[in-house]
């Protein structure tokens, strides 16, 4: 479980990142080569799963207990929550997230981001077990394993395509990994010299975009037209991104896991036009089929946000069941 104590550490990391004189969503001075943002990536510890740097997690216990799922999960609209400390992802009934309707272990290592298709399936990033696991609505063993010990080394980030490509956010190879339908061992293309990637998106043309720490500007985002692995830098800039998406209008949705918020994006603008105050990490989240609900995994419980628009405060969060909270999705999910 999430203690105190980490949550202090997050708290401390936060204050050592922000500038002097500079409140927590204020703007900050442009950052330089010596800046507190620049030297505490020289902290990041191995194993870290994205999260500011100085906070450490505890070790994993692989969850001895069985998986399950209600029949009920058959027929609701879902919500997946990657449970990191438990080694476990929760089913929630989107509509009474109360308590969980099932429980995913076989397969589990450290879960942290997740994706749906459209036919329901479930792909999970075990990045303390270096593989992806796929699992068919409804079923709690895995039909299919992403496995490669020389590429998938901290899996956190996943997208995929209408085609059937699945998109890896590689932190610890700092790298976003393609595999094409029915690719499973090799990547088909590797993006390479991405720092800390965090997330990845597809938009309706099937252009990718990553959000990722730079030690010079701090977060941004990066767009690549299909199967290219050279990116068009946006010019966004946040203190410590965290996870990107797409809302129903176009707009990008950028989470910056220092200043705990979502900002929003106009397409092709390089500065937010509102944000959303989650009050936690903003590490993953994710939005339903209709794009009208939006969840927010922010490591201790799941914050839940509708209408997804600037401004709006949150009247109800995932918790029951959960010790932490590293990741979400739903099914069915937001359409490209």
């Amino acid at each position: 479980m999430i203690t105190n104590q980490v949550r202090a550490a997050l708290l401390a990391s936060v204050a050592a990142l922000v500038p002097a004189g500079c409140a927590a969503g204020g703007s900050a001075p442009a950052p330089t080569a010596e800046s507190a943002f620049s030297q505490a990536f020289a902290r990041v510890p191995a194993g870290h799963v994205g999260l500011p740097p100085g906070v450490v997690l505890p070790p994993l216990r692989l969850n001895p207990s069985p998986g399950w799922m209600s029949r009920d999960a058959r027929h609701f609209p879902l919500v997946y929550v990657s449970d990191y400390n438990a080694n476990a992802v929760l089913v929630y009934d989107a509509q009474s997230p109360y308590n969980p309707i099932g429980t995913i272990t076989n397969g589990i290592d450290g879960p942290s981001g997740t994706c749906v298709d459209g036919n329901g399936t479930l792909y999970v990033a075990n990045e303390a077990g270096n593989t992806v696991t796929v699992y068919p609505r409804g079923k709690t063993t895995p039909s299919k394993v992403y496995r490669n010990d020389r590429y998938l080394k901290g899996p956190i980030g996943l997208a995929i395509g209408a085609n059937g490509t699945l998109y890896v956010a590689e932190f610890e190879m700092n790298a976003v990994l393609e595999f094409d339908a029915g690719a499973t061992r090799r990547p088909s293309r590797i993006i390479e010299h991405i720092n800390q990637p965090e997330g990845v998106a597809l938009d309706a043309n099937n252009n990718l975009y990553v959000s990722y720490n730079n030690t010079t500007i701090g977060g941004t985002v990066e767009k690549f037209a299909p199967r290219q692995v050279k990116g068009q830098p946006l010019g966004m800039s946040v203190q410590y991104a965290g996870d990107v998406k797409f809302d129903a209008a176009g707009d990008l949705l950028l989470g910056d896991q220092i200043r705990q918020v979502v900002d929003f994006y106009r397409p092709g603008a390089s500065t937010p036009f509102g944000s959303i105050a989650v009050g936690g990490d903003v590490f993953k989240f994710a939005l339903n089929g209709k794009e009208d609900t939006l969840y927010v995994a922010d490591i201790v419980d799941v914050p839940i946000f509708s209408p997804v628009s600037p401004g709006v405060n949150s009247t109800q969060s995932i918790s029951g069941g959960l010790s932490s909270a590293y990741g979400v999705s739903t099914s069915p999910a937001a359409p490209l």
